[in-house]
């Protein structure tokens, strides 16, 4: 993924999880790792 779409996604994940999204949704449709998500949430 290039640096800029994977900035993209991560936005899009914080944007997910502000809503109370599953981290497991979030994966699917981001494409982003697990690791990566639960970063976001510290």
């Amino acid at each position: 993924m290039q640096k800029g779409a994977k900035q993209k996604q991560i936005e899009i994940a914080k944007k997910m999880l502000e809503n109370k999204m599953d981290i497991d949704t979030i994966i699917e449709l981001t494409g982003l790792a697990r690791e990566e998500i639960e970063k976001l949430l510290n």
